[in-house]
């Protein structure tokens, strides 16, 4: 799919400063680690998994996560199409199981059947069964929790003619097999870009009873689920088995 690399490469060569520089003024003022952060030994991130296959389980993280110092090195100077690469084939990039982010390790235990845990490769698992797509792809320290709708006028039309637009652009790309959002910060977007939303079934986290939800993305058949708190919060074995079996009740990964 050469129109998903000369779209993100287009993306790439061209950061939306407005967007940048609007969003810096809302949130980085006051407190630094929320400011957005492009350039030059930083690339944004679009996606983590193979962007050019379809069919796959598809999730959605806020954004990418700069760890100063790390980001630079992991990164490495590559050009775009390195850069590229490397993300299509991100999970293959760990050299071992154990290296696996944690992230992925609580969404590979989302979508794997949960005998087979122990016994196949993570991996190879999630490099054929799963991808990531970053919301907003461009890196910080932190991210605000907010209600896009109460944001500046200026600030919800960059957000989205731009990170709303890629993001819906990408998910039409792949034809996902579902779809599966976790965070309140992700929940103004879930709103937006669903239909029939309604309570799924109630788990535990780290942070207390946890809701999760199911709809239709807009316009689409494909299937939604929008867990409330953030995966790496509901990630005791009982509560993914339970998340598992809901969701993948219709499907066969």
């Amino acid at each position: 799919m050469d129109s998903i690399f000369h779209r993100l490469k287009e993306l790439d060569s061209n950061p939306n400063w407005q967007l940048i520089d609007d969003y810096n003024r809302q949130f980085g003022t006051k407190q630094p680690k929320y400011r957005l952060i492009v350039n030059e030994q930083i690339r944004p991130c679009f996606f983590s998994g193979d962007v050019e296959s379809t069919g796959k389980v598809v999730t959605i993280s806020l954004n990418p996560a700069y760890k100063p110092g790390v980001t630079e090195v992991e990164q490495g100077e590559m050009d775009f199409e390195e850069w590229y690469r490397f993300c299509q084939n991100r999970f293959m990039e760990y050299e071992r199981d154990e290296d696996v982010h944690l992230l992925f390790k609580n969404l590979f235990k989302l979508i794997a059947p949960p005998l087979s845990w122990k016994s196949i490769d993570k991996r190879e698992y999630l490099q054929s069964n799963l991808l990531n797509l970053d919301w907003c792809y461009y890196y910080s320290e932190n991210f605000p929790s907010f209600d896009i709708t109460k944001l500046p006028q200026s600030l919800q039309q960059q957000i989205a003619e731009s990170l709303d637009r890629t993001l819906s652009w990408l998910i039409n790309q792949v034809s996902p097999r579902y779809i599966f959002v976790h965070g309140r910060a992700m929940q103004s977007w879930v709103e937006q870009h669903s239909e029939d939303l309604e309570a799924g079934i109630q788990v535990r986290s780290s942070n207390g009873p946890c809701q999760l939800f199911q709809g239709r993305y807009v316009n689409s058949s494909v299937r939604i689920y929008y867990l409330e708190h953030f995966i790496n919060r509901a990630n005791a074995n009982t509560t993914l088995e339970q998340l598992n079996e809901y969701v993948n009740s219709e499907y066969q990964c």
